[in-house]
């Protein structure tokens, strides 16, 4: 009996508690519009300094990744010590395109050899200025691309 009366005083409790919240927010004014409003303000400014990893379209290697991907087969070389020595596997390098379709900041995340990490930088040097940047709306942004180049010996 006790249970009973003690559930049914928390439930008149509960009931008083959100009366009193939504009489103590009710006002003329609406408050939520005003956050949205800040909220999508602030989601317009766009930091041009910021290298984004991740937007709305991100930068494409003149019309499409195939042509990436084709420009990079015919240009880049196997290097020969790296040949010799039986070297295969995956170099991995990060890089940022830039508003104006230009590749700055080239890093290697995963090296496979130091001969194979400086062709594949000196092949994707070759791109700079054919990328179309990416976008966050609407706006052309600095994106970090990630990209990671396989050597196989056949």
């Amino acid at each position: 009996m006790k249970k009973l009366i003690l559930t049914r005083t928390t439930l008149i409790a509960s009931l008083f508690a959100c009366i009193f919240a939504t009489a103590a927010c009710s006002t003329e004014e609406e408050p939520t519009i005003v956050v949205q409003e800040k909220e999508t303000a602030s989601v317009e400014k766009t930091d041009t300094s910021k290298a984004y990893t991740y937007a709305e379209q991100i930068p494409v290697y003149k019309d499409s990744e195939a042509a990436l991907l084709t420009f990079l087969g015919s240009n880049i070389k196997y290097p020969e010590a790296a040949e010799k020595a039986g070297v295969e596997g995956i170099t991995v390098m990060s890089f940022v395109v830039e508003t104006d379709g230009t590749i700055t900041d080239i890093e290697i995340v995963k090296s496979l050899s130091p001969e194979t990490d400086q062709e594949a930088v000196r092949a994707v040097k070759l791109t700079s200025g054919s990328w179309i940047p990416g976008k966050n709306n609407g706006k052309d942004i600095r994106f970090r691309y990630t990209l990671p180049v396989r050597y196989t010996l056949d």
